[in-house]
């Protein structure tokens, strides 16, 4: 994806600062400062970033803005919401954003991060400068810019049972993104980090009514998909005929029928050259009954989890891309050749509106009583074909299970150090699904900042209205038993949509995984990652790092290799770990 792709929010930005001085500008970067906001009637302050507010009406009335709803841009309304609130700005709005303003009369920088974090803001200090950007590619491609392995941060990245101590630090030393929830101030005392929003369980949300409760967690889906999908005229979705993205798609599709306008459904399928191996079209095809629904299905003919492991560049901005990336690019190149304005996607519903409780069996067991609990157990039990000892056996498992510390990579044992990390929030005692959901949660948000330097087409490429702060305050607040029931998980979702998904979606009992050709495409390029590993000399500085002769035993031989637990992963992520430190200078190869 390019800078002038048409996906929200098209462009990153660069800002480059003093903070304490007169904004000035700075002719060598200038090229990358993406759009500045500015108002006649307030010409000590400008703003720049990334905007999706989507309480705008509320904010132009609060502030008393006499012009029409359409010509307020969003980074213009914000510099109205800063001249009036301040450093609290950020608590009076809702949607995404990352955003700079800069405060000439008051000599101070202010750079905020929406609840979530849904748009990365990363920070360095130069000097007495400060250089924020709107993703890693532009901070990266600044002049000067020191590239340093932040070795804590990349154990702490590589292992998914530990968090950052360091709020904000990133796998590049000296780089921090704003952490989710969070701001930042620089003046002449400094940088300031302020967290403006907590996650927290808040009962009051939640109508005293089942049927209600249900409603309203739709209704918050619906108002999620509307706010990302008003006003634009070319929307696409990921679809992969599970129940979060069908929830999402028909919710567009309904809202954009009502305007006289069609949603394309990009379904990801296998690559025709892999047969015998079943896909989701069967449920894809459930949802052919919208007339306004234009489907295409993406099948990434020829891709893998190896593309592009011969170009280290592809990799400088983190040491891990998703196993299925190759995936999401080709549902980015489908969207583009259609002029999508922005593309859904239900990924993280189980956050929010598709969670099940962690502890449903045990919880049941303290609040309905034994009885009542084996019934739920052996109705889960018959409709998922799981011996019901088994599934309760495996929820006791997950629940209390501490993880070992096990790493993404295959690492050097003398590099694993956890020191300078803190482990992840493990769930209570006692058996308390909405307690283990928020710890869970909390998890997630310390660490998105390790997200932050998603390539450019990845982290825009998709907008995921089920990633909503409002939708997951309330699934979070909504108790347990409204979340799993008649041997059911997934109840939220399933309820909320049951009269307006087709049966055979909501109440769909499994799904395969997301490309199910997944060990084909391996298979097809492992040639070529055998050929990587082999090139990798004794000497190589990477060994510091990772333990090449593992990641070779693990792969084998072409002729012997069949996948096996954990190492199908493992093995195209440690490569994409070699490639993201070729870009420092105690890893390179340059003699």
């Amino acid at each position: 994806m390019t800078l002038d792709s048409p996906y929200w929010p098209w462009k990153s930005f660069f800002v480059v600062t003093e903070p304490g001085h007169a904004p000035q500008d700075d002719p060598d970067e200038s090229r990358r400062a993406g759009q500045v906001f500015h108002d006649a009637a307030l010409p000590h302050l400008s703003a720049t970033g990334h905007f999706g507010i989507h309480n705008r009406l509320e904010l132009a009335a609060t502030l008393g803005l006499p012009r029409p709803r359409g010509e307020w841009p969003d980074g213009q309304l914000i510099l109205h919401c800063f001249a009036r609130w301040g450093v609290q700005t950020p608590e009076h709005l809702e949607g995404q954003f990352s955003f700079v303003v800069q405060d000439s009369r008051e000599r101070r920088v202010f750079a905020s991060v929406d609840h979530l974090g849904s748009l990365p803001l990363l920070y360095r200090r130069e000097g007495s400068r400060l250089l924020l950007a709107g993703d890693m590619p532009a901070m990266l491609g600044s002049r000067n810019c020191p590239r340093r392995l932040n070795a804590r941060a990349l154990f702490t990245f590589s292992h998914v049972d530990r968090l950052p101590n360091d709020p904000g630090e990133t796998l590049h030393e000296g780089i921090y993104a704003v952490p989710p929830g969070h701001s930042l101030v620089a003046d002449e005392r400094g940088l300031t980090l302020r967290r403006y929003w907590h996650l927290e369980i808040k009962p009051e949300l939640v109508p005293s009514s089942e049927g209600e409760i249900y409603e309203r967690a739709r209704h918050l889906v619906e108002r999620a998909v509307i706010q990302r999908i008003e006003g634009k005229d070319r929307v696409a979705v990921m679809f992969s005929g599970g129940l979060d993205s069908s929830a999402v798609a028909v919710t567009a599709a309904n809202y954009l029928h009502g305007r006289g306008k069609t949603l394309l459904a990009l379904c990801a399928v296998n690559d025709p050259a892999n047969v015998g191996v079943a896909d989701e079209r069967p449920f894809m095809e459930k949802l052919r009954h919208l007339d306004n629904v234009e489907f295409q299905y993406v099948d990434a003919a020829g891709r893998g989890p190896f593309d592009g492991i011969e170009d280290p560049g592809q990799f400088e901005t983190t040491a891990r891309l998703p196993g299925l990336g190759y995936l999401f690019k080709a549902i980015n190149a489908a969207a583009d050749a259609y002029g999508s304005d922005i593309v859904l996607n239900g990924g993280v519903g189980e956050f929010s509106i598709s969670g099940t409780p962690a502890a449903r069996f045990m919880e049941g067991a303290t609040r309905l009583g034994w009885s009542a609990m084996v019934a739920e157990l052996r109705s889960t039990a018959r409709i998922r074909q799981i011996p019901a000892l088994r599934l309760f056996a495996s929820e006791v498992k997950h629940y209390y299970a501490r993880p070992a510390l096990s790493s993404a990579f295959f690492l050097n044992p003398a590099f694993c150090d956890p020191s300078g990390t803190r482990p992840r929030r493990s769930s209570p005692l006692w058996p308390d699904s909405m307690e283990a959901q928020l710890r869970s949660l909390s998890n997630a948000l310390d660490r998105r900042v390790l997200a932050a330097a998603l390539p450019r087409d990845l982290a825009f490429g998709f907008s995921k209205p089920l990633w909503d702060k409002n939708l997951l305050e309330y699934c979070l607040a909504v108790p347990s038993r409204f979340k799993s029931g008649n041997g059911y998980g997934r109840l939220m979702i399933r309820k909320a949509f049951d009269s307006v998904l087709p049966k055979e979606l909501a109440w769909r009992k499994g799904k395969i995984r997301a490309s199910p050709d997944y060990d084909m495409r391996f298979n097809a390029q492992l040639p070529k990652a055998i050929e990587f590993v082999r090139g990798i000399r004794t000497s190589d500085p990477t060994r510091e790092i990772v333990n090449v002769d593992a990641l070779w035993k693990a792969m084998g031989s072409l002729e012997s290799w069949s996948p096996a637990s954990g190492a199908i992963s493992r093995v195209p992520e440690t490569i994409s770990l070699i490639n993201f430190l070729r870009q420092f200078p105690s890893f390179s190869l340059a003699e």
